[in-house]
């Protein structure tokens, strides 16, 4: 069996060097629900922390931690063949992808631009191993 301390070394590595990057302050709740308690819930993580380290590499490598952020050059076809230009904020959801899972599946707030929400939503989908909904999910893993 691989020992998991590299992997897991590499991961708080990489959470601390984030964290100094995008400084965060704002407490992350929707719901009730922290994403502590969330992560709770992630049994195929190696630990818990190790999807808020991904969800904050994500973060990082999709739009530099920045809220406003539009990348204007994606576009997204809806399964009824609507096209919509652009994925938005911190971690550059598409706004169906957004719709279906963020407000319709978990209920969050509907306000793409809103972190804590595309955080959490993030968690509960790499919790459902959805991370492919992200190009840079896997140099983030």
């Amino acid at each position: 069996m691989e020992d998991p301390l590299p992997k897991l070394l590499a991961l708080v590595l990489l959470l601390l060097a984030i964290n100094l990057t995008c400084s965060k302050t704002e407490q992350y709740q929707s719901q009730g629900n922290t994403q502590t308690e969330i992560i709770a819930q992630a049994p195929h993580f190696v630990d818990h922390y190790s999807v808020l380290a991904v969800v904050d590499c994500m973060e990082f490598e999709e739009s530099g931690c920045n809220p406003d952020a539009i990348n204007w050059d994606d576009w997204h076809v809806s399964l009824d063949g609507v096209w919509i230009q652009g994925s938005k904020g911190c971690l550059q959801f598409s706004p169906f992808t957004f719709q279906e899972y963020c407000v319709d599946k978990y209920k969050l707030k509907n306000d793409i631009f809103d972190c804590s929400v595309q955080r959490e939503c993030a968690i509960n989908m790499l919790n459902e191993n959805k991370g492919h909904h992200w190009s840079t999910f896997n140099q983030c893993t």
